[in-house]
């Protein structure tokens, strides 16, 4: 049976949810990010049928995401992974690293969003199995670069892992 969330009033009807079938899909926010995991991946840039991992664009703060989303969403992707380059904050952050969001936010809006706990222990798995150095961290996406001494011990001091450009 599953339980409405706190606040929210049940039907009482019953509702049955099915495994998603569709395929991983990985959102970078510009062109280098996406060459660079198209080429690491293995992946085709654009595949007119998908695999089992489907890698694509939305821009920079995701602005092409709403021309986008119906094609997203018409996936059924079993899970959501936003990944791309970005500027460790945390003073111990070694560059390669991966950071693994914990927890992400948008300066645009501040909202903590937690990830998935299944997905994200997939995900260090498969680090760890692949020899990858890897954190888990805070992330949080900012409208431009974060590259002074100062502005990035401002975003440690709120502490932040790593900023990246949405």
């Amino acid at each position: 049976m599953i339980t409405p969330p706190h606040g929210v009033e049940s039907t009482g009807e019953i509702v049955e949810t099915a495994p998603r079938p569709g395929p991983l899909l990985l959102l970078v926010a510009v062109e280098f990010e996406a060459r660079q995991l198209a080429r690491r991946l293995g992946l085709a840039r654009e595949p007119s049928t998908p695999g089992p991992v489907v890698l694509r664009r939305v821009g920079l703060a995701a602005a092409d995401l709403p021309r986008l989303a119906p094609g997203l969403v018409a996936l059924r992707p079993a899970g959501v992974v936003a990944a791309g380059l970005a500027g460790g904050c945390a003073p111990d952050v070694r560059p390669g690293e991966i950071v693994v969001g914990g927890a992400t936010a948008s300066a645009a809006d501040g909202e903590w969003l937690i990830p998935d706990a299944a997905l994200t222990e997939r995900a260090l798995a498969a680090l760890a199995a692949a020899g990858l150095p890897y954190r888990v961290g805070r992330l949080l996406t900012v409208p431009e670069l974060v590259t002074s001494p100062a502005a990035k011990a401002g975003c440690w001091q709120g502490r932040l892992d790593l900023a990246s450009i949405g």
